[in-house]
């Protein structure tokens, strides 16, 4: 067993563990579909075609989130799916620029008027929605690289093993 501090105290959320491992898990499907030169979402549905659920509701997401069409200058999308407790979930962020530069952390909290960073020097941050013209997820990944240190048997063996977590 590997243990690491994550630096926050997470016994009193719910689902205690599911969005930490959907995150991981995300963020390693991001980095196959970008190595695979594949679309997310396509991607995505590439690998759920025995799960119905899941198909529609990352379908139903990204019709609504305009997936199909180029996002607009400036702006780039994500896209993420879960399940948790028999909830289907799939959620697309669009994100944009402010002067030119991102607020960048890790997200430990939003509500109806805040939204809470942790930035990248390690300090809380903040926002309050009303203040802000637009927000969202920047895709990018906290794991390290696995290129190079995986062939693509081990690979696609990782691959069919998280397959096998929920029966997708």
């Amino acid at each position: 067993m590997v243990k690491h501090d994550a630096g926050l105290r997470v016994g009193y959320w719910r689902s205690v563990s599911h969005f930490q491992n959907a995150f991981a898990n995300e963020g390693f499907i991001d980095e196959l579909a970008a190595a695979a030169k594949a679309d997310p979402v396509a991607y995505r549905m590439s690998l759920i075609g025995k799960s119905p659920r899941f198909q529609n509701v990352l379908k139903l997401a990204s019709e609504k989130a305009g997936w199909s069409s180029q996002a607009p200058a400036g702006r780039s999308r994500g896209v993420a799916l879960m399940e948790g407790y028999d909830t289907y979930m799939a959620m697309v962020a669009e994100i944009s620029m402010k002067d030119g530069e991102p607020v960048v952390g890790r997200l430990l909290n939003r509500d109806t008027f805040t939204v809470q960073l942790i930035d990248e020097q390690e300090r809380l941050v903040s926002l309050v929605k009303a203040d802000l013209r637009e927000y969202g997820l920047v895709r990018r990944t906290g794991m390290p690289s696995y290129q190079g240190k995986l062939t693509n048997e081990e690979v696609a063996d990782l691959l069919a093993y998280l397959l096998t977590l929920k029966g997708m």
